[in-house]
């Protein structure tokens, strides 16, 4: 956090790989960074504070609260792609379909006619996710239809990638 108060310049990636940190430490640094447009999360080798939990997600819902972020207001407003490494056996599939299906919204994504418009927000007030990529390090594919909709949504232009047991 004191790097982020030092900085004069506006932070648009931030990487953290093998930072022991809790979830909820981690939506306070985001909620000090809305210029972010770029997020990689990897948790290799973390055995504990590790911030990809299922509130951690939660949290980047473009509309929803969560239980690390009690207000509606957004997050990281600018995001426009995700990366997280997970290394948990099992992670609730289904709260990381919705999240990333509450930040894909195509009139963003199509209301910008010109590549200087790169950061047309919605009346939501986030940014379209434009890359999405998931890797499980421990768990195998499963018959799993929870995937399906981030499926229709890369046909409609959202990069979206689902990997399984990447170590």
């Amino acid at each position: 956090m004191n790097f982020v108060q030092r900085s004069s310049f506006p932070l648009t990636t931030l990487s953290l790989q093998n930072l022991a940190l809790s979830d909820s430490n981690l939506v306070d640094l985001l909620r000090h960074l809305p210029t972010l447009v770029n997020l990689i999360v990897d948790d290799k080798m973390l055995t504990k504070l590790n911030p990809l939990t299922e509130q951690f997600t939660s949290s980047l819902h473009a509309y929803r609260p969560s239980p690390l972020r009690s207000n509606a207001s957004p997050i990281v407003p600018r995001l426009q792609s995700l990366t997280l490494s997970c290394g948990a056996s099992t992670f609730n599939d289904a709260a990381i379909v919705d999240m990333v299906r509450s930040r894909w919204i195509p009139s963003a994504r199509l209301g910008s006619s010109s590549v200087a418009e790169t950061s047309y927000m919605s009346p939501l007030q986030v940014d379209c996710l434009r890359e999405f990529t998931m890797r499980f390090r421990a768990r195998t594919k499963e018959n799993n239809v929870v995937y399906m909709p981030l499926e229709r949504l890369e046909k409609d232009g959202l990069r979206a990638v689902v990997l399984w047991g990447q170590k």
